[in-house]
């Protein structure tokens, strides 16, 4: 099962990339009030990422017992729902027709920039914890 650790590892890697990445691209993108297309595509990208990394977490959690602090599984735990948070405000879904509705027009960019900033965030904690220990 030691392989299964370095693919959580390596996936762990690439969405911390992918998300300090798409935070950097939608906080660019502030001035224009429009998210660029590459971020739906990179975002969708890192959801199934993430989806990846909690069934890989979940077999090793069920097989090794890998990590031994229980905040490395709260952090993935709300990594999983930023991406439900994330889904939820995309264009045409509920949660961002109640934003729009109760606040008007908010900065699209904005909201997903301070978002992706908060996944690559927990994802580099639940690294940190994972694999040292703190």
């Amino acid at each position: 099962m030691q392989w299964l650790l370095y693919v959580h590892l390596v996936l762990a890697i690439a969405l911390m990339g992918g998300t300090l990445t798409l935070s950097i691209m939608t906080f660019r993108a502030r001035p224009s009030g429009a998210v660029p297309a590459s971020v739906w595509t990179g975002l969708t990208h890192v959801d199934r990422l993430v989806g990846l990394q909690a069934v890989v977490g979940v077999v090793l959690y069920f097989t090794v017992g890998h990590a031994k602090d229980p905040l490395h599984y709260l952090y993935g735990a709300i990594l999983l729902l930023a991406v439900v948070a994330e889904q939820a405000m995309r264009p045409g879904r509920g949660l961002r027709d109640v934003l729009t509705q109760d606040y008007g027009r908010f900065n699209e960019p904005l909201v997903y920039a301070i978002l992706t900033l908060v996944m690559f965030l927990l994802a580099a904690r639940g690294f940190t914890t994972g694999l040292w220990g703190f």
